[in-house]
């Protein structure tokens, strides 16, 4: 997993380009269950880290933080309004609700003397609440 944003720049690019030495392991997983041809139920997990750096100007920072996300939803394919549900189709239109969870805890650093600054996020970064 890796970072693409505000603190993610390096000198010379016009974009945010994460280090390949930020990239960080991260894994998921998705259950789906099609209960009737348009709804179905979807749940997914995903555990991992990741990582940035800034190291333009004067300001020179990196982070790194753990993350767990968890949901459930649910869909629907609004596909069967529009044509006969007999036919076989390429293309759908689906319609996803749920609810989720994510717990995360940024660690940020003066780079590269790895210098703690300060701590954002719940707990200690395992589980519910930390």
């Amino acid at each position: 997993m890796f970072y693409y944003g505000d603190l993610v720049v390096i000198k010379g690019a016009s974009y945010p380009i994460p280090y390949p030495r930020d990239w960080r392991l991260g894994y998921g997983l998705s259950l789906t269950k099609q209960i009737t041809p348009a709804w179905g139920v979807r749940g997914r997990v995903i555990n991992g880290e990741y990582a940035g750096r800034r190291d333009v100007g004067i300001e020179y920072y990196s982070f790194s933080s753990d993350l767990f996300q968890t949901s459930i939803e649910t869909t629907y394919d609004f596909t069967s309004f529009f044509r006969n549900k007999k036919e076989e189709y390429t293309t759908r239109l689906y319609g996803i609700a749920g609810i989720g969870l994510m717990n995360y805890k940024a660690d940020l650093y003066e780079y590269p003397s790895e210098i703690f600054i300060r701590s954002v996020g719940d707990g200690e970064g395992s589980g519910i609440n930390g």
